[in-house]
């Protein structure tokens, strides 16, 4: 068979038959002519075969560069080893060719004998041409064979200590294995189930790899066109030996220890099912007794650990079983079957026996609830004409606080025993046995919430129907104090307003309108404050007949409002008459001589001022009993005598000293802080401040007369 990029008949065996085709009709040439031609012929045939012999080897040595850059030393020694062969082989048929032309033709033709000495030396030089060049192309294949000899021996040496590392690390992998699992039987026994289950999967990773790795490396050397087992000797044999040797012991081992470890596991996970079991038994031995000594509370709480108990500790024992994969629990099936069947019969055993407690225990409570349901009806009874004695004697405090507390304690058993009853009903497992009880119990439930809904209905109008007077007698108390409250605000607040106009008819500012503003908003915020508190007290009693109150209450409000309103528009007109009454005051002081005691008579102004003596009188009247001028007129005589003017050094002066907090003794600044006042001695000082005086003590800070809460 051809090797790779050889034809089946290549150009020089073509040209060496076409050559012996020639030589052997040479001697049937007719003419000296067609004998050159031939012999022509020959030669040139002879020059192309001698010129392939040098592409082969070029080719040759081609090749090999490639194979030797791309480190196939093995595939570059056997094509150097095959075409060196076929390259020898052209040497021997040109030789061959060369002496069947010296024998057909030379040797047994007598005829031209100048033409064949003239053939004779020409393929003579032809020859020793060839011989040169067949001297060439050996001396370069040797040349090519010594580039190739040094690698592909050190190919084979790399190969060799490659198998030996190889075999090396089998013998390795082997002890290795075996060491690792030399403390394995003792993490068993120490149920160190982790650390032994470490080991395994650490192990079966290695020899996986190394196994993987040397079966890879063994498929390389195994398609190397070389055969290395006469240059290696038996270390192949013994590699391939060695390898499949580890393929099957190894996993086999590793195999042999699952199997040990996942048996272990079944038997360690059997004995905490077991010892499970017996822990739940014993809890339901318990639960059992406390119903028989029908601590049903106590039997509750511990029914419902006991599930949560037994939910969470099978779950894990059920995740543990599922935790194994077909490949081990078929190494293991008898144990890890009995396994299985042990954990379903322990769910259906104590599924059983929980259910069977959970009914009995359901059945008492409905027992106790029913006997706790008639005793409280008793004792709601005796209550409640405890309450009714209480009302009956006008204890109405203790019999709205007893009212309540029987209101909150029915609350809370009607919704226990309710929301028991509905638990009971929305249970999968409530047999026929218990609903006759649960029937019972739930008609009885319902009678008693009637009664005592009953009962209540009748307290409450027995209460209102004896503390009806005594409510209206404190309503008109609260509504009384609460119109005191704000009167005595508008008065205040006229008080404070009055003091600001004597300062502002002799020297008029905005100060007195911004005083107003400020008031204002206090007074309107207190009359809202009031009628929301007073409408919260009405609603708190809205089951009371306290309708004319409210209307008493609304006419009181309304009353005051209009007090306010009236109060403002005279404010107002005084504010807006300053000119006129300025213009009097000056007309006044004009005429009023200190010597003669300041007295004017109002006919004497009338006659000045061309003003009634009438509207003059009213005006002042009105002034001085505002106090808003100090003086005094005569009815009968009609003679006004008014104070001396205060100089407006005093005034200043006076001023700053009024916008002084008597509490805190710093300025008040009356547009950007709130300013009230003594009702008594009209001191004025900051709003906060004031209350804050009057928690502690009940008196003014300057006057020392006794103030209300603000």
């Amino acid at each position: 068979m051809p090797i790779k990029g050889e034809r089946k008949h290549s150009d020089i065996e073509i040209t060496l038959n076409r050559i012996n085709k020639i030589v052997n009709t040479i001697n049937s040439a007719n003419s000296e002519v067609e004998l050159d031609i031939k012999f022509a012929e020959i030669l040139s045939l002879l020059k192309t075969a001698f010129v392939n012999v040098n592409y082969k080897i070029e080719a040759l040595k081609l090749i090999i560069s490639e194979l030797l850059r791309n480190l196939q030393f093995d595939q570059a020694d056997s094509t150097f080893n095959q075409y060196s062969v076929i390259v020898y082989a052209t040497f021997d048929r040109i030789e061959n060719c060369l002496e069947h032309i010296q024998t057909s033709i030379f040797n047994s033709n007598e005829n031209y004998d100048a033409n064949l000495k003239s053939y004779q030396k020409d393929l003579t030089l032809y020859e020793k041409d060839w011989k040169n060049q067949k001297k060439q192309a050996i001396n370069e294949l040797k040349e090519l064979q010594k580039t190739i000899e040094p690698q592909f021996n050190k190919w084979v040496n790399t190969s060799k200590r490659e198998v030996e590392q190889a075999l090396g690390a089998l013998q390795k992998l082997h002890t290795g294995t075996q060491k690792k699992f030399a403390k394995f039987s003792e993490l068993l026994s120490k149920q160190n189930y982790h650390e032994a289950k470490k080991i395994l999967l650490n192990s079966r990773k290695r020899v996986q790899d190394e196994l993987q790795r040397q079966q890879e490396l063994f498929n390389q050397l195994k398609v190397a066109t070389t055969d290395l087992s006469p240059l290696l000797g038996n270390l192949i044999l013994q590699w391939k030996n060695a390898l499949s040797d580890a393929n099957e012991k190894i996993p086999n081992f590793i195999h042999a220890h699952y199997k040990e470890l996942y048996g272990s596991l079944i038997q360690f996970n059997r004995e905490k099912l077991h010892l499970f079991s017996h822990e739940l038994d014993k809890r339901l031995s318990n639960l059992a007794a406390l119903i028989e000594k029908k601590m049903l509370l106590l039997a509750e709480e511990v029914l419902l650990d006991t599930k949560i108990y037994f939910s969470s500790e099978y779950q894990l024992l059920r995740e543990r079983s599922d935790e194994f994969n077909s490949e081990f629990s078929e190494m293991i099936d008898d144990l890890f079957s009995q396994w299985q069947k042990e954990l379903t019969n322990i769910d259906i055993q104590i599924n059983e026996k929980i259910t069977l407690l959970e009914k009995e225990l359901e059945k008492m409570m409905i027992k106790d609830y029913i006997a706790e349901l008639k005793s409280f009806s008793e004792n709601m009874n005796e209550k409640f004409t405890d309450i009714s004695s209480s009302i009956a004697t006008e204890k109405f405090a203790k019999a709205e606080k007893e009212l309540e507390q029987c209101k909150k304690d029915a609350q809370a058993l009607f919704e226990k025993q309710h929301r028991f009853i509905s638990e009971i009903r929305q249970k999968e497992n409530h047999t026929n046995k218990n609903k006759p009880s649960l029937q019972t119990w739930s008609f009885l439930l319902e009678r008693i919430e009637n009664e005592f809904q009953v009962s209540i209905s009748r307290l409450k109008d027995e209460y209102i129907t004896h503390h009806t007077p005594h409510l209206l007698n404190k309503i008109d108390r609260f509504i009384t104090q609460n119109v005191e409250i704000l009167t005595h605000l508008l008065e205040d607040y006229q008080t404070k307003i009055m003091n600001q106009f004597e300062l502002h008819f002799t020297h008029p500012s905005d100060e007195i309108r911004t005083i107003m503003d400020t008031q204002i908003k206090i007074i309107i915020q207190e009359l809202k404050n009031k009628d929301e508190h007073v409408q919260l007290v009405f609603a708190r009693y809205e089951t009371y007949p306290l309708e004319q109150k409210n209307e008493k209450w609304q006419d009181e409000l309304k009353k005051i409002q209009n007090q306010f309103s009236e109060l403002q528009m005279k404010l107002l007109n005084l504010i807006e008459s300053r000119s006129k009454i300025n213009s009097v005051l000056d007309t006044y002081y004009g005429i009023a001589q200190p010597a003669y005691g300041y007295k004017v008579p109002l006919m004497t102004l009338s006659d000045k001022l061309n003003i009634s003596v009438e509207s003059l009188e009213l005006m002042f009247v009105d002034l001085i009993s505002n106090k808003i001028i100090s003086g005094e007129i005569d009815p009968v005589t009609k003679v006004i005598v008014l104070a001396p003017r205060i100089p407006q050094e005093s005034i200043d002066k006076k001023k700053v000293m009024r916008l002084r907090c008597m509490v805190c003794n710093l300025t008040i600044e009356p547009v950007k802080e709130e300013i009230v006042y003594c009702p008594h001695c009209n001191t004025p000082a900051h709003r906060t401040h004031l209350i804050e005086w009057l928690k502690i003590k009940r008196t003014c800070p300057n006057c020392k007369k006794t103030i209300k809460m603000l």
